[in-house]
């Protein structure tokens, strides 16, 4: 059996790989169904290391940007 205790910092890493070339740090979020899923509570851990957590009801798609 394996833990998930590095399961965010891993996961913001493979996020920040796939960025778009010249983006240097860019900002890496998680569409989650919400704080009460099993699996969202497995990244919230993470969430201070720089992955945002959000939910379809909290986002706004302005001119074409998420």
């Amino acid at each position: 059996m394996r833990t998930v205790e590095d399961y965010p910092s891993r996961l913001l890493e493979m996020l920040n790989w796939i960025a778009p070339p010249g983006v240097m740090r860019p900002t890496c979020a998680v569409l989650t169904p919400g704080v009460y899923n099993s699996p969202t509570s497995s990244i919230v851990p993470g969430a201070a290391d720089g992955l945002e957590l959000v939910e379809g009801r909290t986002c706004l798609v302005y001119d074409g940007y998420l």
